[in-house]
């Protein structure tokens, strides 16, 4: 799996199902089993208990997907 330029354990921009709508949220990179995940950063601080994951279709790349982020 190429992620590069981000590595397991880094902090990315992905976009992540909000209720009924999605939105683009501070998330950090797992992996389990295999499958790239990303685990959404909360409005305090800490990490979400829930975790999505990311899989590229089509012609889209891990790159199109994660973004880096903007302090």
């Amino acid at each position: 799996m190429k992620i590069a330029p981000f590595k397991l354990g880094d902090y990315v921009m992905a976009e992540v199902s909000a209720g009924k709508t999605k939105k683009v949220q501070k998330c950090l990179l797992e992996n389990d089993g295999g499958i790239l995940y990303v685990r959404p950063v909360k409005a305090d601080g800490e990490l979400s208990n829930r975790h999505f994951s990311v899989i590229p279709v089509g012609n889209k790349t891990y790159s199109d997907i994660l973004k880096p982020v903007e302090e």
